[in-house]
């Protein structure tokens, strides 16, 4: 399964990495699904090409710290050392 979507990782994937790649996946299916985008404008009060803008401007930047910690303490809640 991992092999055939790329996007899962392997075992070397950083929880940082993996939630980047979550993160991106997101904002791209958003992008490119009309509807989706169109629900998104509406909920934001603000036209189609603004908040396709803006998501592409999280696409290109890198995620924030919070959940990335977030991402950890789950992880070590989770996953016995």
């Amino acid at each position: 399964m991992k092999e055939k979507h790329i996007g899962l990782g392997n075992d070397n994937t950083t929880p940082e990495e993996w939630a980047t790649n979550v993160h991106r996946d997101t904002y791209n299916s958003l992008i490119n699904h009309s509807g989706l985008l169109e629900y998104l404008s509406l909920a934001k009060n603000e036209s189609k090409f603004d908040a396709k803008l803006q998501l592409l401007k999280k696409f290109s930047s890198p995620i924030e710290n919070e959940s990335v910690s977030s991402l950890k303490n789950d992880r070590k809640r989770t996953i016995p050392e």
